[in-house]
């Protein structure tokens, strides 16, 4: 079995062989930094539905008290996009959980159970964290009893009218307990301890995504070695078959390829190598890094 280096876009006289220990090496440096990829990429997922969520409430809220023509059927069209926009954000934790376990299952064991019981200990601390854990499963199952309140207000400072405009999603607790009576025992005591009929979810939603975040900090530090190491060796690859084997005007690029080929000259498995997944997950850490603090980083209109 042969191994080789080559250009995108280059004849095949430009290939290079390599070694059987650099061609593994490789292989498994770019898994390394697909994984990471991959991991960033769904948390920014979750951020970004978050975001969009957060959004539309001020678009609905600017769009309530610019315009005096408001019939309930408005109230239900924004109501629908609200529930939607938050069953987005939602699933898109869970997806990051479940697929984040599928990835870690085949390499990594011992984080699996680790996070498991950071989960678990968040779980049964945080009274936001449960309630935002039941909304995404019961919204996944049933229709769940959330209304909007449009609210605006008026204060006088100094002769200077100030207009205050919001709009607020709420659970309604009294209806949930109704409807709901069997799949909401697990959390029955915390909605009983909460003295109002209606939760407002702000406060709940931007402490789950702060603990959220929490678990992908932990993340990020146990990959952090790995990944800076592959990073590394990637890059020092590039740099060093770019230089050799494509022209000037082409080591931009930075694109090459890594094949194995077998005594019959077939190619048995071709794997892209790029600078460009390094470039990504340098980027969304870097866009992703301040999000320790969601309720001071998210406006609440």
């Amino acid at each position: 079995m042969k191994y080789y280096f080559g250009a995108l876009g280059l004849p095949i006289s430009s290939q290079v062989e390599i070694s059987t220990e650099l061609y593994h090496s490789i292989i498994t440096d770019t898994e390394s930094l697909n994984t990471v990829g991959a991991i960033e990429e769904r948390y920014d997922l979750i951020v970004s539905n978050y975001v969009e969520y957060e959004k539309a409430k001020l678009d609905i809220a600017l769009d309530v008290f610019t315009y005096s023509d408001f019939r309930i059927i408005r109230y239900l069209e924004y109501r629908r996009a609200l529930i939607r926009l938050l069953n987005n954000f939602l699933s898109s934790c869970r997806l990051y959980f479940d697929q984040n376990e599928r990835d870690f299952v085949s390499k990594d064991v011992p984080i699996v159970v680790e996070i498991s019981k950071i989960k678990e200990q968040i779980y049964n601390s945080c009274l936001s964290y449960r309630i935002a854990e039941y909304l995404r499963n019961s919204l996944q199952h049933r229709t769940m009893p959330i209304k909007i309140e449009l609210n605006r207000s008026f204060e006088n400072h100094f002769g200077n009218k100030k207009v205050e405009e919001s709009v607020i999603v709420l659970l309604d607790k009294e209806e949930l307990i109704i409807k709901d009576n069997k799949h909401i025992k697990k959390i029955l005591s915390d909605l009983q301890s909460i003295d109002k009929s209606d939760i407002d979810l702000r406060d709940h939603l931007s402490t789950y995504i702060e603990k959220i975040s929490s678990i992908h900090q932990y993340i990020r530090d146990e990959y952090r070695d790995n990944y800076l190491s592959a990073k590394k060796n990637i890059e020092e690859a590039l740099e060093k078959y770019s230089i050799i084997k494509i022209p000037i005007e082409r080591q931009l690029q930075r694109i090459l390829y890594i094949y194995s080929e077998d005594e019959e000259n077939e190619r048995i498995h071709i794997e892209t190598v790029s600078d460009s997944i390094i470039r990504n997950i340098e980027y969304l850490q870097s866009r992703n890094d301040g999000n320790k603090k969601f309720s001071s980083v998210i406006i609440h209109n």
